[in-house]
Parts: C-alpha cells; sequence; structure tokens
C-alpha cells in the first residue's frame, strides 16, 4: 500500500497536504518501494510534442522505425507516455507488438496501464512477460469493451502464460 506522502508528492497541487502530512510525522522513507520512487512531475513540452507527432499506430513501419526514439523521448526527455492517437496508446501499441522492454520502460515512466477509452493494453498481451508487467502495474483485469468482453476474452489467442496470469 502506497503511503499518503509519497501520493502527495505526487501531485503537484498537493504542497499544502505535504507539508501538513511532514508536519504531523509523516516520513518519506518509510515503506517506499522501488516503484514509489519519484519521476519527473513535469513532462517536458517539446518532447510530448514529438513524442505525438512521431507516434502513428496505424503503421506498423512507423512503429518499428521508431521504437528507439519513443523510448529515448520518454526516458531521457521525459515526454509523456500517455499520449494517445486514434484511440490507442503508446503503451496498447507496445503490447500489441509484444514489445516487453518498451512495455516495462513506459510503465516505469508512468505510463497509464487503464487508459481512456475501449482499447487497453491487458486486452492485447501476448506473452506471459507482458501479461505480468501490466498486472503488476495495477492494468484492470475486470475492464470491459463496448463488446462487453473482458481481458480474459479476448485472451483466447493468447498463451496459457497470459490467461494464467490473469487468473492469479
Amino acid at each position: 500500500m502506497k503511503q499518503p506522502i509519497i501520493a502527495a508528492m505526487r501531485t503537484l497541487t498537493s504542497a499544502y497536504i505535504l507539508s501538513m502530512l511532514l508536519w504531523h510525522g509523516s516520513s518519506a522513507s518509510e515503506h517506499t518501494t522501488p516503484d514509489d520512487q519519484l519521476q519527473p512531475l513535469v513532462y517536458n513540452p517539446e518532447a510530448t510534442a514529438k513524442l505525438q507527432k512521431l507516434f502513428n499506430p496505424c503503421n506498423y513501419f512507423n512503429y518499428t522505425e521508431n521504437r528507439d526514439v519513443f523510448r529515448q523521448l520518454v526516458e531521457q526527455d521525459h515526454a509523456d507516455p500517455n499520449i494517445n492517437k486514434h484511440g490507442f496508446s503508446l503503451l496498447c501499441n507496445a503490447t500489441q507488438k509484444n514489445d516487453a522492454p518498451l512495455v516495462a520502460s513506459l510503465l516505469t515512466h508512468r505510463a497509464d496501464p487503464n487508459p481512456p477509452g475501449d482499447d487497453k493494453p491487458i486486452f492485447t498481451a501476448k506473452s506471459t512477460e507482458v501479461a505480468q508487467l501490466l498486472v503488476n502495474a495495477k492494468a484492470d483485469i475486470h475492464a470491459l469493451k463496448r463488446s462487453r468482453e473482458n481481458a480474459l476474452h479476448t485472451a483466447y489467442d493468447a498463451s496459457a502464460g497470459v490467461i494464467a496470469v490473469l487468473c492469479n
């Protein structure tokens, strides 16, 4: 369970809450885990704009040609990993391509495992590794598509390992 002080530190408008928690004895070092390490609170708008311009989920070659650029923009230039084009996020795209290293990097840099819209990354997980990364990041395995299918329904063409991850 995340500590209230970590949640307050992640919110730019929580300076007052943060000061009150510290005043009343909260500790930033208590019960922290690696996923509680703070990431940049403000994304670089230029890097985010470049990532938005480059990302085209409808074009497979765009993904393969720019995969390393996407990763660099998110990791080094602090672009917002939650860009969404045509209702499809960069995390959805990386999951669909079964790109576990990029999925891990995006999740580490605060990509939303439950983006708005009908397409969720968990629906397209094809490997145990990618499914486990998403589940560990709190992907909603009970989310429903408009067709009323959840991740388990859409895992029929995935490996038995994906189904096992979703059932645990």
